[in-house]
């Protein structure tokens, strides 16, 4: 039986004479996208033809809630800083056939931009919130404090630079601050800065969270 819990899915055969008929029942889009991406890898495939495993039907859920990769679109990246959006929804799709059901991109960073870039870092970041948004995956974005948050004018700077962000994502589902590696400023100053932070983040997605 399907397993009543979100992103389970179950594949049942079907065996019609010489045919064989492959059902995909799933609790939601991403159980069914998850049984796809299930089948896809379970599959035995020779040329002219595919085979199903014996061990076939099968019934599951995912074993944890979050199973993310993080994509930094950046001159650090040594390989995915010069691929192009269709590229990066190659890698996306591909990472979901194998269970991932997030993504993580890190769109404000102080480093030299890459001469790899084939978009500016603003625009592939939508571009990935938009991959995302299709194939109903969850977007986060990571992004750190590199400065003293006592500095106005930096301070402005960062939320000016996480509205544009959330404004530019059409999917936005989570944000990740990490207190330090990088970032050194205590919590007494981190806290009131995130006050701020879920302010312009749940104006434009409300459903987002910290």
């Amino acid at each position: 039986a399907l397993i009543p819990k979100p992103e389970s899915f179950r594949i049942i055969p079907q065996h019609q004479g010489s045919r064989t008929i492959v059902t995909i029942e799933g609790y939601d889009g991403r159980g069914i996208l998850f049984g796809a991406g299930e089948l896809l890898r379970t599959l035995s495939y020779k040329h002219g033809g595919i085979g199903l495993p014996e061990n076939l039907p099968v019934s599951t859920t995912p074993d944890k809630p979050i199973r993310g990769h993080q994509l930094g679109y950046r001159n650090t990246a040594n390989s995915y800083d010069a691929w192009t959006p269709s590229q990066y929804e190659q890698y996306i799709r591909e990472l979901a056939i194998f269970g991932t059901n997030s993504i993580e991109t890190i769109p404000i960073f102080d480093e030299d931009k890459s001469p790899h870039f084939q978009l500016p870092p603003a625009e592939m970041n939508a571009k990935i919130s938009a991959i995302c948004n299709k194939y109903d995956l969850d977007y986060w974005i990571w992004v750190p404090a590199q400065f003293d948050l006592l500095d106005t004018s930096k301070r402005r700077h960062y939320l000016e630079q996480v509205e544009n962000i959330c404004r530019m994502s059409v999917r936005l589902n989570g944000v990740f601050f990490p207190g330090g590696d990088p970032g050194d400023n205590p919590p007494e100053t981190v806290w009131p800065l995130l006050t701020e932070v879920a302010a312009i983040l749940t104006k434009y997605h409300p459903k987002a969270k910290i």
